[in-house]
């Protein structure tokens, strides 16, 4: 699969859905930083990151890794019953997206999950965030933008191998003759022996960006 520019709002919003349909919480957000109050919580912060590695000296070929993070944010009277729920609440969340082959399409595969807890205790308000991070692999491709596209190629060869094509004669046996081929061998009859033509398929699309679409491998 190849990832477009647009492949991580899509990551974010695609996971963004599939969580807020989930009864168990209360608000889903495609930020970092949102405003977070009591009465919120449980919430879910979604954000995501990337990093690439060439892999092509021809065109710009890069094997991308996205970071998908998604924090959840909960809250409960003890440490233990927080504890408890924070465990359930990321499960949840990995279930959801993890059984989902939708949702899996979206990169070429999950390369590793990681789960982490924070805990903040404030006075009788003691909130716990269980970040889950997914690093997710996609391919992304860059077409060179070639705005003359050579459409078809015609070629004509007069082979001058005596094998194929002897001409062996002194100066001036035709058709070497009115300032041909001096003669001698080898040399060209005027015969082609060899006529090829040569079709380019049509250019890549142009998007209204200016940018080339990108193919998408693994559709």
């Amino acid at each position: 699969m190849s990832m477009r520019p647009a492949c991580l709002t899509e990551m974010r919003q695609e996971t963004v859905e599939r969580l807020a349909a989930l009864p168990v919480f209360k608000n889903v957000f495609d930020s970092r930083l949102p405003q977070l109050k009591r009465g919120m919580l449980p919430a879910v912060r979604v954000y995501t990151s990337s990093t690439s590695d060439s892999v092509s000296i021809n065109i710009p070929e890069f094997r991308s890794h996205v970071t998908l993070v998604i924090q959840i944010i909960c809250e409960g009277p003890t440490d233990p019953e927080i504890a408890a729920r924070i465990d359930m609440l990321c499960d949840v969340v990995k279930g959801r997206l993890m059984s989902d082959g939708d949702w899996l399409q979206l990169s070429e595969r999950v390369v590793s999950v990681t789960t982490e807890f924070d805990r903040d205790v404030q006075g009788e308000w003691r909130t716990t965030t269980g970040t889950v991070t997914f690093s997710l692999q996609c391919t992304e491709v860059w077409e060179p933008n070639v705005p003359d596209w050579l459409e078809s190629l015609k070629m004509l060869v007069d082979v001058i191998d005596p094998a194929a094509d002897p001409n062996t004669g002194p100066p001036g046996t035709p058709p070497n003759v009115d300032g041909g081929y001096p003669g001698g061998w080898p040399g060209p009859d005027g015969r082609i022996e060899v006529d090829a033509r040569f079709v380019n398929p049509n250019p890549p699309s142009q998007g209204g960006d200016g940018r080339l679409d990108i193919e998408r491998k693994g559709d």
